[in-house]
């Protein structure tokens, strides 16, 4: 079943299949996550209920030639909505933490269909962070705490993601707010080579054990708030203000 998933995903305009799919029950049979997507209706953001948008996104990234794992996230970006729908205050329907509850139900369903390891991470990845809302009050510390969650190696393909999201709001092709302005600003950022991750630190797990912190969970804990610091002040990662600073750390926590 995967393999004629792959297919599908592989052909000019997927979405025929899944709707032949879901008339003949296939669907629900093999993705009941999908197909229970049909009838949840958006109003208030979007033009089209659950199920077709997400096959508008997925046809918008193979009419873009995008790659076969940005069309499987825009296939499965939103079956997280059914389960989180609620009605607002203000009678449009809410769906908050759909994308983490989608991220949860995307690695079941990848793992029931059997991908790779690689696959299921880096989908359900996408999934999980395609919610992003930037601002152009955004501070430089925090476009950096974007590439640290996200991953450099993930960001194309994210902004992709979003851009099939936003074809699929109205079936028309639209500029995602503000998605020009955050990609210049994260290549700038990129630039100037800061730490994006614990392994850019200035030290390493092996130097932190030479005053006497130990390994395991507190090694850790300890190495995260180093990246927390770095993140925020670039100019703080030298080795010698590390260690300062983990030195400080360790004796608060003992």
């Amino acid at each position: 079943m995967r393999d004629e998933i792959d297919k599908i995903l592989a052909s000019p305009v997927p979405s025929r299949a899944f709707l032949l799919m879901e008339k003949t029950g296939l669907l629900e049979l093999f993705i009941k996550e999908l197909a229970v997507c049909r009838g949840v209706e958006q109003k208030g953001f979007h033009s089209f209920d659950v199920l077709e948008h997400s096959l508008l996104a997925c046809d918008y990234a193979a009419a873009k030639n995008y790659s076969h794992q940005v069309r499987l996230a825009a296939l499965l970006h939103d079956i997280g909505k059914p389960d989180v729908r609620k009605m607002g205050e203000s009678g449009v329907w809410t769906f908050y933490r759909h994308e983490e509850v989608g991220a949860d139900m995307c690695n079941k369903l990848l793992k029931r269909l059997r991908y790779s390891n690689e696959v299921i991470e880096n989908v359900c990845h996408l999934v999980k962070e395609h919610m992003f809302h930037y601002t152009e009050d955004w501070s430089n510390s925090a476009v950096r705490r974007f590439i640290a969650r996200v991953g450099e190696s993930a960001l194309e393909d994210l902004y992709l993601l979003r851009r099939a999201d936003a074809f699929a709001l109205a079936g028309k092709e639209t500029e995602p707010i503000n998605l020009i302005e955050l990609s210049d600003r994260v290549k700038k950022v990129l630039a100037e080579k800061h730490a994006f991750t614990i392994k850019d630190l200035a030290v390493s797990g092996t130097e932190l054990m030479t005053i006497g912190i130990e390994g395991g969970k507190t090694m850790g804990i300890i190495l995260k708030e180093l990246l927390e610091t770095v993140l925020d002040d670039p100019a703080q990662n030298t080795r010698e203000k590390l260690l300062e600073i983990a030195g400080k750390i360790a004796k608060e926590r003992s």
